[in-house]
């Protein structure tokens, strides 16, 4: 005995045929959010959303702009050029800065996800300031992105 259009159902004690199934849509893949590190914050669009980047950008961004145990909930996240630059000097500033970012790096190096192409230092710009601009190619987009960490 039918029940009629009601909570049940159009049918017979609420059984109700199933649908054919709609087409898949396919979404663009979930990018994160282009934190500036040198502003602390996040750079918005005139609409209003907030800027994409891809992950192993922004962790690379992360690794290079922020000093290790820094972040409570990450301590291992960040980089210790602060530390390993204080204690060197001369002819070994170049060589301890270009293993203080390869170390700060080391995750997405180890995993492939980028390839240093360059670690550039320059300390001449302003007396005790290191300027360290490193360029990589991001093996996930193939993208070549220059960041630098003062």
């Amino acid at each position: 005995m039918p029940l009629g259009s009601f909570a049940f159902g159009t049918f017979p004690f609420g059984a109700d045929p199933v649908p054919a199934p709609s087409s898949r849509v396919v979404l663009p893949p979930q990018g994160a959010v282009d934190f500036n590190i040198g502003s602390r914050g996040a750079t918005q669009l005139a609409s209003g959303a907030l800027l994409a980047t891809h992950p192993v950008d922004q962790e690379v961004n992360l690794a290079l702009g922020v000093e290790q145990g820094k972040i409570a909930s990450a301590p291992t996240a960040g980089h210790r050029l602060k530390a390993i630059l204080k204690r060197a000097g001369g002819p070994s500033l170049v060589v301890d800065a270009q293993r203080g970012v390869r170390e700060a790096l080391a995750a997405p190096l180890s995993r492939d996800d980028i390839t240093i192409l360059a670690i550039a230092v320059d300390a001449a710009q302003v007396r005790g300031r290191v300027l360290i601009a490193v360029t990589y190619k991001n093996e996930r987009t193939g993208a070549v992105q220059k960041t630098q960490v003062t």
